[in-house]
């Protein structure tokens, strides 16, 4: 599947705005009623702009949860004026209401939601409802390597068009789940041409086609995307080098006295974090650098670094915020950064859903069992 990502970003450049624009306000609506939204900006963008492409009769989604990723591709069907989705779900309610409900009320009011088919049920046995083939699929499902062996035998030979699954690979790493070494080790085995669109998502920056959209949700792309049947094999795509990779590399370095090394990896690390807002688990990253440089006696950067991942926390969306300074506060706690385990516990006073997180982390430091006091 050859495609000029440059080409269709300027095809679809007036759409694309449109869509950002609108769908941003539908985030923060979805955000407000505690409904996740985990499909990145980019990854929504190549979808609606393939869809749109190749302009298929029939789309099929698997796990759409509560519709985020829905929308981009109900916005692309809208924009053809042709074409059926189905999206099949398992959940019969999310947070006590009926999914289809949740659904079609996070979509934004512009989409032609005739063009919507929601299966509730198992899609083991609901895909089969659907008769005929799929031109277009998109799988955000179960992360065990049991369905992907189901979706690859059953699903796969009825699709005739691109196929994207998600949490598959980042550019420069594969997602440790079951599914991603399952689809990785068939796509090797089929030289099925995989493509990364992390390592898409990366061109993308240097070019500044998507300066001037509306954020939503800046997740950093883990997809694969490639075409059934295939019309070439080809071997699998190389992993780019990753902080995890250098982040290594300086410890073994330090380890061995090696100063100068290390401190190249970890400025290398530090600079690719700071210049990449997208990266998944930057302020762990940042703790990580941290602590490896207080080993080599910098404690100021080891300070930067630690103050660094409290930064990266506060800018998170509220389910990830609320996490991430609970996690924060028991860290700097086990390594004695008083000062920043002061300040993230005062910023936890104004995050009402925080509270919890935080004193289940102090008990668990403390070894002291939930159940004594009740909390789940």
């Amino acid at each position: 599947m050859e495609i000029s990502w440059t080409n269709l970003f300027g095809k679809y450049d007036r759409e694309l705005r449109q869509v950002a624009y609108c769908l941003r306000k539908q985030f923060y609506s979805m955000q407000r009623l505690g409904h996740s939204a985990t499909f990145g900006d980019v990854e929504g963008e190549l979808v609606y702009m393939l869809i749109r492409e190749i302009q298929p009769e029939v789309v099929f989604e698997i796990s759409p949860h509560a519709g985020w990723s829905t929308n981009y591709i109900l916005a692309s069907l809208t924009a053809n004026s042709k074409g059926t989705l189905h999206s099949f779900e398992i959940l019969s309610e999310i947070k006590g209401v009926p999914t289809e409900q949740v659904i079609r009320s996070n979509q934004w009011h512009q989409w032609d939601q005739k063009r919507l088919v929601v299966h509730i049920g198992d899609a083991r046995q609901a895909v089969f409802d659907v008769n005929g083939p799929v031109n277009f699929l998109l799988l955000d499902s179960c992360h065990e390597d049991w369905f992907a062996k189901w979706y690859i035998e059953t699903v796969f030979p009825r699709v005739s068009g691109p196929v994207i699954i998600q949490d598959i690979a980042f550019m420069d790493e594969l997602e440790p789940s079951s599914e991603a070494r399952y689809v990785w080790a068939w796509a090797d085995r089929e030289r099925i041409q995989l493509t990364l669109l992390g390592s898409i998502e990366a061109s993308l920056e240097q070019t500044g086609l998507r300066s001037g959209y509306a954020e939503r949700r800046a997740l950093r792309c883990n997809s694969v995307m490639f075409e059934l049947p295939p019309l070439q094999r080809r071997g699998l795509p190389i992993f780019a080098d990753s902080p995890e990779m250098w982040v290594e590399q300086a410890q073994s370095a330090i380890k061995r006295g090696d100063y100068a090394t290390g401190d190249r990896f970890l400025n290398q690390t530090t600079s690719y974090l700071l210049h990449t807002p997208t990266r998944v688990n930057r302020h762990r990253l940042f703790l990580h650098a941290g602590k490896l440089y207080n080993q080599m006696g910098e404690t100021g950067e080891a300070q930067r670094c630690f103050q660094r991942a409290l930064g990266v926390v506060l800018q998170a969306d509220v389910q990830q915020r609320i996490k991430g300074m609970a996690e924060l506060a028991g860290l700097y706690v086990t390594h004695s950064k008083w000062r920043l385990a002061m300040q993230t516990c005062a910023l936890i006073l104004f995050e009402p859903g925080a509270r919890l997180n935080l004193i289940k982390k102090v008990l668990s430091l403390l070894k002291v069992p939930l159940k004594v006091l009740k909390i789940k």
